[in-house]
């Protein structure tokens, strides 16, 4: 065996030594239950309806639900529901035609009789601070309005993993081009595809408001989480890099008590294993041992 087949290995047994060792990484060696790898179990889940994709201050959020999920339970409680009021007298035909106003059963009454937009973002901000929130796509619910004017979020709540990147991973919808990534799955897709049952009462139609939406997204994220909680446990589990990494999947829905100096250890033993393991196979094909 040569020596660089032999340092290999010892780089090797101590990354699996260090992952054995702290709890973040799940040890191999002994069952875990969902709430091991949980820091906290409970997380807001929000969705917003919006007169267009081209974010703020163009387009307005007229619609915005948010849902409580405890991950450890499965349970998700409706915590808030609210069209957002405007005065509509003073929106162009852009606004007033909005794609939401043709294709749901949202009117342009419901937004002229709707608390004031003042009101709502006051409640949601009350509601949601210091608490772990996440949504289906956080690029455009937070990025392109919840953390733009007037509604300014950002700092407000803590931040976790995107429902949407989870739910690719899981879907595995093939790229349209040649060693691309998965395609992110669109939520009506995820739900069908991944959550057993219909536990969000939607009979097959997304109805496209917020507070329905958001409990859509909701039971796609409980079911990431078990899925790769039932991948944790499966006999079938035996490589290192894979099981820290799938535990890291479930730890990174909650990320309020993630150590920083954890998480780049972490992430740094599994890139590292990883080319190593690459590196052996190249060396094994060169010696053709």
């Amino acid at each position: 065996m040569s020596d660089r087949i032999v340092r290999s290995s010892h780089i090797r047994f101590f990354l699996i030594l260090y992952i054995q060792l702290f709890p973040i990484t799940a040890p191999m060696s002994e069952f875990k239950t969902l709430e091991d790898y949980l820091p906290t179990t409970e997380i807001y889940v929000l969705d917003t309806e919006t007169t267009g994709l081209k974010g703020a201050p163009v387009d307005l959020v007229v619609d915005i639900g948010i849902v409580k999920v405890d991950l450890k339970k499965g349970s998700v409680i409706k915590v808030y529901d609210s069209v957002v009021g405007y005065d509509i007298t003073e929106w162009d035909d852009y606004l007033s035609n909005a794609w939401i106003f043709t294709h749901t059963d949202m009117t342009l009454e419901m937004v002229a009789d709707a608390p004031s937009a003042v009101k709502v973002i006051g409640d949601v901000r009350h509601i949601l601070r210091g608490k772990n929130v996440t949504s289906y796509n956080i690029q455009y619910d937070m990025g392109k309005f919840l953390y733009k004017e007037p509604w300014n979020l950002r700092g407000t709540f803590n931040e976790c993993k995107d429902i949407m990147l989870a739910a690719k991973d899981v879907c595995k919808l093939p790229s349209m081009y040649i060693g691309g990534d998965y395609r992110y799955p669109k939520l009506d897709y995820a739900y069908e595809t991944i959550v057993e049952g219909d536990p969000a009462g939607i009979h097959g139609n997304q109805d496209h408001r917020a507070y329905s939406d958001a409990i859509v997204a909701s039971y796609v994220m409980i079911r990431c989480t078990v899925t790769a909680h039932m991948c944790l446990n499966h006999s079938s589990v035996t490589s290192p890099l894979e099981y820290s990494s799938r535990s890291f999947f479930i730890y990174a829905f909650s990320t309020q008590s993630t150590s920083f100096l954890n998480t780049f250890i972490l992430s740094t033993m599994v890139w590292v294993m990883n080319h190593m393991i690459m590196m052996d196979a190249m060396i094994t094909y060169a010696s053709g041992v």
